[in-house]
């Protein structure tokens, strides 16, 4: 009752205000919806005329500039104060998807060789599509309000910020686009806001807007859509007659999730054609959603499941290979869905179906739990490195049956009884002592086991070619990790640590008493060559192809402030090499890892591409063979061909590929991306390689005869503690 009078008084106070529609200009209105986010009272009005959507009564000038620039919104709405790394996880993949439609449909223009373009954008936020902008080769300067997130972004990426309101902003530059997403739904009159950016374009420039739209609403409910800080709701209609109203001629439109996106054209016309939307029609919007709304309250977790059950199954059909394979069979069996459809009979082998079983049949097992990373993962290393601990403890330790269990699962009493049913417990191998990757107070790395739970362990525990593995720069891990490590080292019957500089690293959380339980295991994929089965014969490889791995996940640890610059100088040593006949070819180990295309790009660099994550085992391993220099950024990408016997040059923006160098005595076959003579190294050293390919063989194979030897010393000392 007092919701509903409130609402009464609200109402009665709104229609006693005096509005124009800023669209069309008439203060003919109705109420369209009371109710918003947060079980609050926002009552958005509806221009009879025109279509447009508003929210009255509207705020003051200065209560809404307080809002944006004193971090109000950031902390009421946001939750953050300033960005925090999830956060800019988030914002960098919507920021890909949006330069995705801008690479579409501006296509080569979009990189700037010769001339050089600008792009300004208004209410940048975290400024990854600026970052991302920058790379393509484009001057970039963003305005940001709220002042944490303009520091934030300022100390990430080196990026120009201006802490203002585009009305604020007083410059003679011109841009060649302008760019402002989900911001002008904020803005009290879009005129105003278009008028600045048409004034701030550069004759013939462009419009990118992103906004939400009543046309396809979100949320599971309608209240969830309508929002108090979006003072404004466009439909698809009244956004484009707001940008004809202003001079802008739209060039495309469409949808990025469930924001209506617009490129549009600055244009000195007059009298661009106007057409207002329907208010009836945008009155039925809301009336079906608001029963849709009702609906999905009573229905929500049906709904939810159905939808779920129907991804799942479309899945199966198209990408089975997401999907782990006990999950898959039993849909299969429960939606009768043909076998045949995911599981060809000459299908390659998932990762979590190798090397599982012992190699002949009825033999005296071991059953053993390994924790580890078990499917075809977004991480192409890790996706062969785990079957590789298998196959190599099938083939050189003893026939065992083992049992698959996360890594990153949440280990419980259950998960103890389990292990406690085996003869053993191998945990690896792989970078787990990264304190960011799963973060818990459990452990304070990725393997989520209390100390409490690591007590009730009965059986031995092996560590097998683990790794330390924070980046530079990165925050230290917290308190519990160290209680943790230091009662694991002491519980387990072997610790293999993959590199030295693991070891010393580990050993300042340790007491110098347990020091001498840290073991030199190397990762089994540097020893690929001498125990993995299917591994293509060496043939003459008349394409001198050059696989060419760019790591991008925590990039601004990697790259820090020269993230352009290192990445071009690599673009023009790779254009060099095409010259000599060599052809470089991307090698994708992650999603992210496409961004390089945008910076080669910027330098006119075009390469073919790889993609090795989500695939099986033995793709990683074919694509790896055909290859004749490997010039890697990523650990794996550069243990895998050296596992195979392919020469490698290491670009090391983490400590861990210099670890590696180290141990087999050839630091010279790295190049450290943050050495000031970077760009001039590079050539030299691929030169280098490439004329001196059979030599760098021979030392690969002396190299890996060190390793091998250390790796069945290990094994023998693993069979004594079973």
């Amino acid at each position: 009752m007092q919701l509903d009078n409130i609402k009464c008084e609200r109402t009665k106070l709104d229609q006693s205000i005096v509005h124009h529609c800023t669209l069309c200009g008439s203060s003919d209105r109705s109420l369209l919806f009371d109710k918003g986010r947060h079980n609050k009272v926002v009552h958005n009005y509806i221009c009879n005329n025109c279509g447009f959507v508003f929210i009255l009564p509207r705020p003051s000038a200065q209560k809404h500039q307080d809002w944006y620039q004193e971090g109000q919104f950031s902390s009421t709405e946001r939750n953050l104060s300033a960005p925090d790394d999830a956060k800019f996880a988030v914002r960098e993949s919507i920021a890909r998807s949006r330069l995705k439609i801008l690479e579409r449909e501006l296509g080569e223009s979009l990189w700037s060789k010769e001339i050089s373009k600008s792009v300004l954008e208004i209410g940048c936020g975290t400024g990854d599509f600026l970052r991302l902008m920058r790379g393509c080769g484009w001057d970039v300067l963003g305005l940001e309000p709220d002042l944490a997130y303009t520091e934030a972004v300022k100390e990430r990426y080196n990026l120009p910020i201006h802490n203002q309101f585009v009305e604020q902003f007083d410059t003679e530059k011109r841009f060649d686009l302008i760019c402002s997403f989900h911001v002008i739904e904020h803005i009290d009159d879009p005129n105003v806001f278009l008028a600045n950016i048409h004034q701030l374009l550069d004759d013939e420039g462009y419009l990118y807007l992103e906004c939400p739209s009543i046309d396809r609403w979100y949320g599971e409910t309608i209240d969830f859509f309508f929002w108090d800080v979006h003072i404004n709701t466009f439909s698809q209609n009244t956004l484009e007659a707001f940008l004809a109203k202003n001079q802008f001629q739209v060039m495309s439109s469409g949808w990025n999730g469930h924001g209506l996106w617009v490129i549009a054209q600055k244009t000195k016309m007059q009298n661009l054609r106007v057409n207002w939307d329907n208010s009836q029609r945008i009155h039925r919007i809301v009336q079906q959603a608001t029963s849709q709304s009702k609906f999905a309250s009573n229905n929500s977790l049906v709904t939810r499941a159905s939808s779920i059950v129907a991804r799942g199954i479309n899945l199966i059909k198209t990408e089975p290979l997401q999907i782990p394979i006990k999950v898959r069979e039993k849909i299969q069996r429960r939606f009768h869905i043909p076998s045949n459809i995911s599981n060809l009979s000459d299908r390659l082998l998932d990762a979590e179906e190798v090397a599982i079983k012992p190699l002949l049949p009825n033999t005296s097992t071991l059953r053993v739990v390994h924790v580890g990373i078990h499917e075809n993962t977004d991480n192409g290393g890790d996706t062969l490195l785990f079957p590789s601990v298998r196959w190599l403890w099938q083939k050189h330790l003893a026939p065992t049956d083992f049992t698959l269990s996360p890594l990153r699962g949440k280990v419980t009493q259950e998960t103890i009884d389990e292990i406690n049913k085996h003869d053993a417990l191998i945990i690896g191998g792989g970078g787990l002592f990264l304190s960011d990757t799963n973060s818990n107070n459990l452990s304070g790395w990725q393997w989520a086991c209390s100390t409490q739970l690591l007590d009730k362990i009965k059986v031995p525990i092996i560590l097998f070619a683990v790794g330390y593995n924070q980046f530079r720069g990165q925050s230290e891990f917290k308190p519990v990790f160290t209680k943790n490590l230091c009662r694991l080292v002491e519980k387990s019957a072997f610790i293999g640590l993959r590199n030295h500089g693991s070891i010393e690293a580990l050993k300042q959380y340790l007491p110098e008493s347990l020091h001498h339980k840290l073991i030199f295991q190397p990762c089994p994929t540097t020893l690929l060559s001498r125990f993995y089965p299917g591994i293509p014969p060496k043939t003459e490889n008349k394409e001198q192809i050059v696989s060419v791995n760019i790591a991008f996940d925590r990039h601004h640890l990697r790259f820090g402030h020269r993230e352009d610059e290192i990445l071009w100088n690599i673009a023009e040593s790779l254009l060099l090499l095409k010259e000599k006949g060599w052809n470089p070819v991307v090698f994708n180990h992650s999603p992210n890892d496409r961004d390089a295309h945008l910076w080669f790009k910027a330098k006119g660099l075009i390469l073919d591409e790889v993609n090795l994550f989500r695939v099986p085992p033995q793709t990683v391993i074919e694509e790896y063979s055909k290859v004749s220099l490997a010039l890697g950024m990523r650990g794996h990408a550069q243990m895998i061909p050296f596992g195979l016997e392919c020469p490698i040059v290491s670009l090391i923006s983490h400590n861990k590929l210099g670890f590696f160098l180290n141990d087999i005595g050839h630091n010279e076959w790295g190049i450290d991306i943050s050495n000031n003579n970077f760009g001039s190294s590079l050539p030299e050293k691929l030169d280098f390689f490439t004329s001196n390919v059979e030599i760098a063989k021979n030392q690969i194979f002396q190299a890996q005869n060190y390793l091998w030897q250390i790796t069945l010393n290990n094994l023998e000392t693993i069979n004594l503690c079973m």
